[in-house]
């Protein structure tokens, strides 16, 4: 029994270090990148009741140093002041700023991709860089920084990053603030680092640049247009490829705001985790194979600490050990590469306690009823 656990632990070991070097690293590689034509961008938002977030997201989207530019946000039954917020920001920027009204949402189709697919249909231009109400774009530089982030001519998606912040007006307590941002930069090395090397599986909306001829080559958002959620991860995850995806990762952050209670946070979650059983399965398995590789480490590094004969348990220890310095340096370099800050001292719990967690809350959410995108 105790070879046969130093195995699987030895097992989980060679998994690891294998998605760590082989996706992972590549994040810290500074690829020379062609420069490229700028074509114009239509920036897209769904808004619904976002009156208290609208005006800095306006504000930034309108000072965008891009020579050809257009934004339209689609304002979804909102009950709040969103209306007139966004009428006032219409009158003062007619030339770029357009905003479509939505009073009912067909019967079957999901309000949020409902919103979207009636703003790419009635938008200008052929790429589309889409973001949601409640982020925030802080460098004026950031649709060029994302348009230049294409690899070559044959790109038509770029997956951007959108690191968590805690909102001013509504502080976040200390283990909900790091462990949320333990969870976005860990969400964020995966998706990037996988797209990096060549198996792209999913993007977040709040930062996701793709060619509108991909969305019309698929019908749209088909067969998930009743699905809350996965306007952008199941999207991507039918069309992105090898050839067709790049990552930005130089100054084209989008900021958005953590929720502020735990709550807020497990109905986030909720949403987010319930599509990925709509993945397709050979990017079901690799995610399966890097979250049991590291839940099997530790386990194995609990066994030992329990009960292993001394060499076995040392050796156990040993690969744990190892693989979690490799690892936690590498955090260190990687957070400030995906601008997702981590605070060194909770790494090691959230580290340990991730497996657990994404099996609880993951398998609550795969059979989750009633998801909403906004109340």
């Amino acid at each position: 029994m105790a070879l046969f656990i130093f195995g699987v632990v030895l097992a989980c070991f060679v998994v690891q270090m294998y998605f760590h070097v082989h996706y992972f690293r590549r994040l810290r590689l500074r690829v020379g990148l062609p420069a490229l034509p700028l074509p114009a961008v239509s920036i897209i938002v769904a808004s619904r009741n976002e009156a208290h977030n609208l005006p800095a997201l306006l504000e930034a989207l309108c000072r965008q140093a891009y020579p050809r530019l257009e934004i339209i946000v689609v304002n979804d039954r909102s009950t709040d002041d969103s209306a007139d917020i966004l009428a006032r920001f219409a009158e003062a920027y007619p030339h770029i700023l357009k905003v479509i009204h939505i009073q009912a949402v067909p019967e079957g189709i999901n309000p949020k991709k409902n919103a979207l697919q009636i703003a790419i249909a009635q938008s200008q231009h052929d790429w589309l860089l889409l973001t949601d109400a409640d982020c925030l774009p802080l460098d004026a530089h950031w649709v060029t920084n994302m348009m230049r982030s294409r690899k070559n001519e044959h790109t038509r998606i770029v997956l951007g990053i959108s690191p968590l912040i805690p909102a001013k007006d509504s502080p976040t307590g200390f283990w909900l603030k790091n462990f949320v941002q333990y969870e976005t930069f860990y969400t964020a090395l995966q998706y990037a680092g996988f797209a990096q090397g060549g198996k792209p599986y999913m993007g977040v909306g709040r930062n996701l640049l793709y060619h509108k001829s991909l969305f019309e080559q698929v019908g749209g958002f088909g067969q998930f247009l009743h699905t809350t959620g996965g306007d952008d991860d199941l999207f991507i995850n039918q069309v992105a490829t090898a050839e067709n995806t790049s990552v930005a990762l130089d100054k084209a952050l989008v900021y958005s705001y953590m929720p502020a209670s735990w709550g807020a946070w497990y109905r986030q979650k909720t949403r987010h985790l319930s599509v990925g059983k709509h993945y397709k399965r050979g990017d079901q398995t690799r995610l399966a194979m890097l979250y049991a590789s590291q839940g099997g480490l530790w386990a194995g590094f609990f066994l030992a600490l329990l009960g292993l004969p001394t060499v076995w348990a040392q050796a156990s220890l040993v690969l744990v050990l190892g693989r979690c310095v490799v690892v936690w340096l590498d955090y260190a370099r990687l957070s400030k590469v995906l601008g997702c800050p981590l605070n060194p001292l909770v790494v090691p719990l959230f580290d340990a306690l991730f497996v657990p967690y994404l099996f609880v809350v993951g398998g609550l959410a795969r059979f989750a009823k009633g998801v909403q995108w906004r109340g």
